[in-house]
């Protein structure tokens, strides 16, 4: 399985960390977020790694060739940002028609993802993508999902006032080369996963719900909050 990770971030919400450092190599539990989560996912049986680049580029590609993956990975820079979907869609020759992952390169998971991997091979008939999702405390912040009985989305809201439901979406996706289909309707300008290309695949999602949220280091509060855990 081959996975894309999104690095490309400004990380902006960090303030003068991220003048400095990339987002993906702001450290937790002594080590890169970036670093962590290549590991979690080798664990996982990912084999092949992408990761896009923007800010402090020459950073994540000095990090990259001093790391235990450096043969694992290539790299691909934006100029200008593409977004998520953009960067799902101008890389998608990369996963050489077999399934494939993506998720973003500072996200924090207590979590074994092979437990999304084997959800993914598990799952349901006429599914082509599973989504890591977790109960929110603050649903309005995330997008959420509604499922039928055989835990497939069949409704998603991107951060609404009132949502139905507590399940948030992880933007973590394992995924069959089917969705090709939905990819290759995106409009030209679309640049988000979530918001264009999720709605897409409605009835083609299942979810694998964790028991513990996944951490956003995007802000300084929720980096904390992942220093803190990595203590225990």
């Amino acid at each position: 399985m081959r996975a894309l990770l999104l690095a490309a971030g400004l990380g902006t919400r960090l303030g003068e960390l991220t003048k400095s450092v990339p987002k993906c190599l702001v450290e937790v539990g002594g080590e890169p977020i970036l670093g962590r989560l290549l590991r979690q996912l080798s664990a996982a049986g990912v084999t092949e790694f992408l990761i896009n680049t923007h800010h402090l580029e020459s950073q994540v590609r000095e990090w990259v060739g001093s790391s235990e993956w450096r043969d694992a990975i290539q790299l691909t820079h934006e100029p200008m940002l593409l977004g998520t979907a953009g960067t799902l869609r101008r890389n998608w020759d990369f996963f050489q028609g077999s399934d494939g992952m993506v998720l973003h390169a500072d996200n924090y998971f207590d979590f074994d993802l092979t437990e999304l991997r084997l959800a993914f091979q598990e799952r349901p008939r006429g599914v082509d993508m599973t989504m890591l999702t977790f109960i929110a405390d603050d649903p309005s912040a995330f997008g959420v999902v509604e499922l039928d009985d055989r835990r497939v989305v069949i409704g998603f809201h991107e951060k609404v006032v009132n949502p139905p439901t507590a399940l948030a979406s992880a933007a973590t996706f394992a995924f069959s080369p089917m969705i090709v289909d939905a990819i290759e309707q995106l409009p030209p300008d679309s640049a988000d996963i979530s918001r264009d290309l999720i709605p897409l695949l409605l009835g083609r999602i299942n979810v694998l719900k964790m028991s513990t949220q996944v951490i956003d280091i995007g802000t300084l509060e929720s980096l904390v909050k992942a220093r803190e855990l990595e203590q225990f």
